[in-house]
């Protein structure tokens, strides 16, 4: 390639586009550089993506203790769905946050 995409084909690559420049874009710093800038988060976007995919205080050490104490009676298959339940209850919680907000990229 002799040429270097501009950022917005970047961007459109970033997305999923443009399959064809990835052999470019891998070894060229360059185009590394301009596609960070223009793909880095902002604080606020940031902020939001930190406070919805943290987990509240001690929820990790509640899940292990609670984990340790089924697999020594014996219910691994039991802390297995405490598990994936954990997972649907995080996502529900999620999906449903009115404080939530949704950036739409259209």
């Amino acid at each position: 390639m002799t040429e270097h995409p501009e950022p917005t084909t970047l961007q459109e690559w970033a997305a999923g586009d443009h399959e064809e420049l990835t052999g470019h874009i891998e070894t060229c710093d360059r185009c590394q550089s301009v596609l960070e800038s223009t793909t880095s988060l902002s604080r606020q976007e940031r902020t939001a993506l930190d406070r919805v995919t943290s987990p509240p205080p001690g929820m990790i050490a509640r899940i292990g203790q609670s984990i340790l104490e089924r697999r020594d009676r014996g219910s691994e298959w039991e802390a297995f769905a405490e598990l994936f339940g954990v997972a649907w209850s995080m996502f529900d919680v999620l999906a449903n946050d009115p404080d939530l907000e949704v950036i739409d990229d259209d």
